[in-house]
């Protein structure tokens, strides 16, 4: 998945931030449900699971932060839904 901009890392959605995913492509493992992130007119509900450039693994970060996609959206670059965690 692409990310338009740095996105803060979290130990949970909408937890403690812990580091910083870089703007770029990076890889998410899946997805959750949670605390809204919003900017203006933009928001998501979605939170992604991923190891952050700068600190620990195994953090989340907002979908809000994708490139491609809108609100409420989690989706890989092909458009494929970002699987659920388990």
């Amino acid at each position: 998945m692409d990310t338009f901009a740095n996105a803060p890392g979290y130990s949970t959605p909408g937890g403690t931030q812990t580091g910083t995913l870089n703007k770029g492509t990076n890889y998410v493992f899946c997805r959750v449900w949670g605390p809204e992130v919003r900017v203006g007119a933009a928001f998501n509900h979605w939170w992604l699971k991923t190891d952050l450039d700068v600190g620990p693994a195994n953090q989340w970060v907002s979908a809000y932060y994708l490139s491609r996609w809108g609100n409420d959206e989690a989706k890989d670059n092909s458009g494929r839904d970002i699987p659920a965690c388990a």
